[in-house]
């Protein structure tokens, strides 16, 4: 933050703040199958980021393992993501 002496309705008065990305991530789950959630359902998750910072999140990494209880098939990759392919 930078600030110069005036007062609030002086001309010469200046502030500026500047903060970085701030991140949020979100998961929802559905399955597929439709009714209970059974073993051997297909399931589909959705991962939201939302940037509520001022200026781009560069370098930003998301990971999301699977369950152990859960196994990841080929189909599912790869997939795009706004134009760029996500590999696991």
């Amino acid at each position: 933050m930078s600030s110069r002496a005036g007062a609030a309705n002086d001309p010469t008065r200046l502030t500026v703040t500047a903060t970085g990305p701030v991140l949020a991530a979100t998961q929802t789950v559905s399955d597929l199958n439709g009714g209970s959630l059974n073993p051997g359902d297909a399931l589909e998750y959705t991962i939201t980021i939302t940037n509520s910072g001022f200026g781009d999140a560069t370098s930003a990494v998301v990971g999301d393992p699977v369950p152990l209880q859960e196994e990841a098939t080929e189909e599912m990759y790869p997939k795009r993501l706004h134009g760029r392919t996500v590999h696991r």
